[in-house]
């Protein structure tokens, strides 16, 4: 399919998986192994789905196997594309899979937060290993994104007209990544400030670094509450006017339900979101707060995320406005 076209050039690493399977992997019964990038991270999981749905589009008899060290709670079969078979289990127990005789490529995509695993696999039996980023990149080019399943029934439709709905903000943990992490104090008052500005509820989400609860009657912080059921994740950010946060779990998480984001980063970042481009609002470097103008251009994101052509046709056979939501949550709050 990309091979001797443009299209290759464009896409050298699909152009290249795509060779390798088609020559080692022709029959009924192989398999392509893929190991997870970092098995405790969502994020990490969730990003897969896309290579999934890709080789599930060029190759629909091939079998898909994902090794999990077992470490995260995310089912597999939440994704957009789940894989054939998960093998799960401590990184000892599962890297001798590789000796599995219908495995005819091992896919190993990579980044700095992988888990390094030295497999037992047959000398015949090919490897390939790319960066994560590029190959998600790659994908996008071509329309393909990370998605997750998603029940009519557990969701509400996003506003259209005046905001009568709510949005979510996400504080990610401080301990990882200083380069992707705000100061709970900028993110807090981003919280507060669009909460106030806009008199729309918001919901900060994240379970990371103890940090004091916020104070704003519009504010729903759950930090301190239960954790969010899997079904109630997806709601919340799916049924979002829009999501606000750093690079991390969450925010992919939101851009694969179709959430529209605003992005915060110290930097362009290479990691995401992978998402069609009209679903983002904007992206913001978050050097822009030490000149006072971080906060102003958020609240023009914001507002323009609340027009009603910006919400209007997504998921519209879901005709049925239900708040009972927002409310538990709120009762959770208070």
């Amino acid at each position: 399919m990309f091979k001797g076209s443009s299209r290759a050039s464009k896409c050298p690493n699909l152009a290249k998986i795509a060779e390798v399977i088609t020559l080692e992997c022709c029959g009924n019964s192989s398999v392509v192994l893929i190991p997870y990038l970092n098995g405790a991270l969502l994020g990490d999981k969730l990003l897969l789905s896309a290579v999934f749905h890709w080789i599930r589009l060029l190759f629909p008899n091939l079998s898909i196997w994902a090794l999990d060290d077992g470490k995260c709670t995310f089912p597999m079969e939440r994704f957009g594309v789940p894989p054939d078979r998960v093998i799960s289990g401590s990184l000892q127990t599962t890297v001798s899979v590789g000796a599995e005789p219908r495995i005819g490529l091992i896919l190993s995509l990579f980044d700095h937060n992988s888990t390094g695993l030295d497999f037992h696999f047959r000398p015949e039996c090919r490897r390939i290993s790319a960066e994560i980023w590029a190959v998600l990149s790659e994908l996008a080019s071509v329309g393909i994104f990370p998605k997750v399943k998603t029940h009519p029934a557990n969701l509400m439709e996003r506003p259209i007209g005046p905001p009568s709905g709510y949005f979510v903000v996400h504080i990610r943990a401080l301990r990882r990544d200083e380069l992707k992490n705000p100061d709970v104090c900028t993110l807090s008052a981003i919280a507060s400030t669009l909460a106030s500005h806009l008199l729309v509820p918001c919901f900060v989400v994240g379970r990371g670094d103890a940090r004091d609860r916020i104070v704003n009657q519009h504010v729903f912080d759950l930090l301190y509450e239960r954790p969010l059921s899997w079904e109630e994740t997806i709601g919340l950010l799916h049924s979002a006017c829009f999501f606000v946060g750093t690079d991390s779990g969450p925010r992919h998480l939101a851009a694969a339900t179709g959430t529209p984001l605003i992005c915060l980063d110290y930097q362009p970042s290479a990691f995401g979101p992978f998402c069609p481009a009209e679903q983002i609002i904007s992206s913001r470097t978050l050097a822009a707060g030490r000149n006072g103008q971080l906060i102003a251009s958020l609240l023009a994101d914001a507002r323009m995320s609340l027009e009603p052509h910006r919400n209007r046709g997504r998921d519209t056979q879901l005709n049925r406005v239900d708040n009972s939501r927002i409310e538990r949550l709120q009762r959770m709050h208070s």
